[in-house]
């Protein structure tokens, strides 16, 4: 398989029956993690031991501020629902061969104007609950 270019993974927000690609984006990262469970007792001849716990996918990534993109309406959505309660978002996120998604709670967005440059915002999603895996 080739190697894939950054501009080929990207991230879409599910809004009432397809997933819409949040405009403008600059860069997306996605990390997976798994909390180790301590184990370790006195029979452990002074090594640690450690069980697999919970999983966790994260995704980050900055975008141009376009106020009436779909896809950044409909995350701001998470954290910035002036409205109402803030909500989860399904997310997914594409590479070439694959792709991930789920549903995710959005723990960091902020938004930056600096006077020589076009303004940005930066998204921090976490997962919450389980995050499938297709093949394209």
């Amino acid at each position: 398989m080739a190697k894939v270019k950054g501009k080929a993974v990207y991230v879409s927000v599910w809004i009432t029956s397809a997933y819409v690609k949040v405009g403008g984006q600059k860069d997306a990262s996605i990390s997976f993690s798994q909390d180790p469970l301590e184990t370790t007792d006195k029979d452990s001849a002074g090594w640690k031991e450690k069980e697999l716990g919970n999983r966790e996918m994260t995704i980050d990534f900055d975008s141009f501020l376009i106020e009436d993109n779909a896809g950044w309406l409909e995350l701001k959505k998470g954290l910035i629902n002036l409205a109402g309660d803030h909500q989860k978002c399904n997310c997914q996120i594409d590479t070439p061969a694959y792709k991930y998604y789920g549903n995710f709670v959005m723990s960091g967005l902020s938004i930056a104007g600096p006077n020589e440059d076009m303004a940005s915002v930066s998204f921090s999603l976490a997962s919450d609950g389980i995050i499938t895996e297709a093949a394209k």
